[in-house]
């Protein structure tokens, strides 16, 4: 205890140079951190805001489906195109996302045969209502 009271000023200078340094240690850190996920919501961001506007494109195309081969052609080669932008951006999305964008490629593929959308007159419903659940949850992933 003598040796406290004696050396009392040398001992606050060393404790506030200590707390200077964790704190200066402790800032850069966060600093990193805070930087580090901006630039990863960034980029969720862009790939979301990029899969929207093929999303909408597939649904305008969908929306005013001209039957015959240029249609089945078109909407194969978007779905490949949007799967293709999809599995590239995938490790941004979450579970529930992945799965309602995997049923989502599954109802546009009844699209590329004439013969799959005559069997199955409910699929454009479904179709709409996908389209609708898809791009909610992008709106949940970005806020």
């Amino acid at each position: 205890m003598d040796y406290i009271a004696k050396y009392w000023s040398q001992i606050a200078v060393i404790v506030g140079v200590l707390g200077y340094i964790l704190k200066t240690i402790f800032d850069y850190k966060l600093k990193h951190r805070e930087l580090r996920n901006k630039y990863f919501y960034e980029l969720k961001a862009k790939k979301i805001i990029e899969l929207y506007s093929r999303i909408v494109e597939i649904q305008m195309l969908v929306d005013r489906k001209k039957g015959g081969e240029e249609f089945e052609r078109n909407v194969f080669k978007e779905r490949i195109a949007l799967d293709q932008f999809y599995w590239e951006s995938k490790f941004y999305f979450s579970k529930k996302t992945q799965d309602i964008f995997q049923q989502y490629g599954e109802c546009l593929s009844f699209f590329e045969s004439k013969d799959l959308m005559n069997e199955n007159p409910e699929i454009e419903d479904l179709f709409n209502a996908l389209s609708e659940a898809l791009i909610k949850e992008f709106k949940n992933e970005i806020l």
